[in-house]
C-alpha cells in the first residue's frame, strides 16, 4: 500500500468524441456476413422508385457491396469487391436482381445490366442470400429515406391516361 504522502495519480477521465451532425455519415452499412463474404448497404444511393405503368406502389433501388472475407491475413493486390443491385418490394416481400460487377479500386460506369422489369420479380427463396439481403435492409428500415409522396407532372399525367383511357405508358 503506498504510504499517505505518496499520492496517487489522478484518473484521467474519460474522453468521449462528440460527433458532428454535419459529418458525413458512413456510406456502408454492415447488414450480414456469411463464411465468403460481408455484404454492406450503400446508405448513399438506396433510393425508392415509383413502379411504373400506374401503379400506386413504391420499390427500393439498392447497391450491395460484397467483400470477401479473407481466409487469411495476407494482403492482396489488388483488393477488389463486388457491387450488386437490387430492387425490393417491401411489402410484397419480392426482389429483383439487375447486376453483380467486380470492381478494382474504383467502379466504372460502362456497366452492363438488364433493365428494371415488371416480369422479373422473385419470390424470395428461404435461406437464400436475397432473403437475407431483403432482410437486413427491412431492418434498417429507419435509415432508409422517406419516400416522396410528391408526383412530378409525367408520373402524374401518366396516372390519368392509365386510369382513364385504360392505356399504359
Amino acid at each position: 500500500a503506498p504510504a499517505a504522502s505518496e499520492a496517487l495519480p489522478a484518473a484521467s477521465p474519460a474522453v468521449t468524441e462528440k460527433k458532428d451532425p454535419k459529418a458525413p455519415k458512413d456510406r456502408f452499412l454492415l447488414l450480414f456476413e456469411d463464411e465468403q463474404y460481408k455484404y454492406f448497404m450503400d446508405l448513399q444511393s438506396v433510393q425508392w422508385q415509383r413502379r411504373p405503368f400506374g401503379k400506386k406502389e413504391r420499390y427500393l433501388d439498392l447497391w450491395v457491396k460484397l467483400v470477401e472475407v479473407p481466409a487469411d491475413k495476407e494482403y492482396k493486390y489488388p483488393e477488389t469487391y463486388l457491387l450488386e443491385h437490387y430492387c425490393i418490394l417491401p411489402d410484397q416481400r419480392k426482389i429483383q436482381f439487375l447486376c453483380e460487377l467486380e470492381v478494382a479500386g474504383r467502379p466504372s460506369n460502362s456497366i452492363q445490366q438488364r433493365n428494371y422489369d415488371e416480369s422479373h420479380w422473385e419470390e424470395l427463396v428461404p435461406g437464400s442470400v436475397e432473403e437475407k439481403v431483403y432482410q437486413a435492409v427491412m431492418d434498417h428500415q429507419a435509415l432508409l429515406p422517406k419516400p416522396k409522396d410528391k408526383q412530378d407532372i409525367r408520373s402524374m399525367a401518366g396516372d390519368f391516361i392509365d386510369d382513364v383511357l385504360h392505356i399504359g405508358l
